[in-house]
């Protein structure tokens, strides 16, 4: 019985984290998309870091759930997120977030790392600062985390 109620909180704790990236990959995406002033020009990694951001957008778009959990999250953010339940649990998750807005703060590439961090909002709330984790794995930068900073 405890194990199932450990388990159950480490499945909520898992599609809370996805709904941070989610919502905060979105709000990139508009900023970058919109042309925003506070958007950073970006060149060399961090521009297949903004591509990989670019990509979820346009799977975001396209209710594409499942090519955003298998082309777009690492390996171990898609486990994290339900594995093979990913596509479904991100459904859920991201189906109530409006209006995103965000303003891009920084765009740092560390070698096989990337932070972007922003500051951003959903619903209409107060912006929360949040920096999203992207790793490199198959080529390309891929979402590994989000958490509130």
């Amino acid at each position: 019985m405890a194990w199932e109620r450990l388990k159950g909180r480490r499945r909520t704790l898992a599609l809370a984290t996805l709904a941070v990236v989610a919502v905060a990959a979105a709000a990139i995406v508009v900023a970058i998309l919109s042309g925003r002033q506070d958007t950073p020009s970006v060149s060399g990694a961090a521009k297949d870091v903004v591509t990989t951001v670019r990509q979820f957008e346009s799977a975001l778009a396209g209710r594409d759930w499942a090519g955003i959990c298998n082309r777009l999250y690492t390996s171990h953010a898609r486990e994290a997120a339900g594995g093979s339940k990913c596509p479904s649990a991100l459904a859920q998750s991201a189906g109530g977030l409006r209006d995103p807005r965000v303003k891009i703060l920084s765009v740092v590439v560390r070698g096989q790392a990337a932070t972007v961090t922003v500051a951003a909002s959903v619903n209409g709330k107060a912006p929360v600062t949040d920096a999203i984790q992207l790793q490199r794995e198959d080529g390309q930068y891929r979402i590994a985390s989000a958490g509130t900073g």
